[in-house]
């Protein structure tokens, strides 16, 4: 690892030299585009000598090369670029950071370094509470009323109120991450909870204050829920009666 940062740290101070010592190959390389990048399934931007690419945790950044010339790669631990089947280099990060990129290309015998910057910011998804139903199979029917009251008052969020997770890390290949995250109330009641969280594959997992609130985010159709499964909990708290199936489904807008 020390030897790649080191490795890294003479292409930068090579780049600095050029540019110092050899105006013409300084504006030689400035003029040209070496690599330009996408985000998803957005257009092809164009990436100058020095330029920053800012993308957000989860993001796929795709990196291009402007050359016949394959150019040797070098990058600081934990950034890694992948080249993929269509030639692309494919970097998938999993923590906020900032890190420099530099490329050495041929031209002539002389060997020109190109250098940039990944900027990786915080990923944010806020879901607003829209609205809840549930669905209680039970025996009986004086058990199932009981129950409703208690999931309106113990274990539905409230209608209005928001769950915003940031990440500080997320793994885009396995889905999984985890973070901060607050819930926010308005209205009758004005109160923020934060806590801790962590994601898997659209399983939520929220921790505060000692308590954990499991969810799974569901999509149908164009709708998205989060679903709490409570047949266990009400199940142990009613053992002598017969429960089958006990949720919460939470209609949600993605902010």
């Amino acid at each position: 690892m020390i030897r790649k940062r080191i490795h890294l740290l003479l292409c930068l101070l090579g780049v600095l030299y050029m540019s110092c010592n050899n105006e013409e190959k300084n504006l030689y390389i400035e003029d040209i585009t070496y690599c330009s990048y996408s985000l998803g399934t957005a257009e092809k931007q164009q990436v100058l000598n020095g330029d920053t690419i800012t993308c957000l945790l989860g993001e796929t950044l795709l990196i291009y090369v402007n050359s016949m010339e394959e150019p040797v790669v070098y990058t600081q631990s934990p950034v890694e670029l992948e080249k993929n089947d269509n030639g692309e280099y494919v970097y998938s990060p999993t923590e906020p950071l900032l890190t420099p990129i530099a490329m050495k290309f041929l031209e002539g015998d002389a060997p020109v370094y190109f250098y940039f910057y990944i900027k990786v910011e915080v990923w944010d998804v806020t879901y607003l509470i829209v609205e809840n139903s549930c669905l209680i199979d039970v025996e009986k029917d004086s058990l199932k009323n009981i129950i409703r009251r208690e999931l309106e008052e113990t274990d539905m969020p409230l209608v209005l109120s928001k769950y915003k997770m940031s990440y500080d890390y997320y793994m885009a290949t396995a889905e999984v991450g985890r973070g901060d995250f607050e819930y926010m109330t308005v209205g009758v009641e004005d109160r923020v909870i934060t806590g801790k969280f962590t994601s898997e594959q659209g399983a939520l997992v929220f921790q505060y204050d000692e308590i954990t609130l499991d969810y799974f985010l569901l999509t149908v159709d164009a709708s998205s829920y989060l679903v709490q499964d409570l047949t266990e909990k009400y199940s142990a708290k009613y053992f002598s009666e017969k429960i089958n199936e006990i949720k919460i489904f939470s209609l949600v807008l993605k902010m």
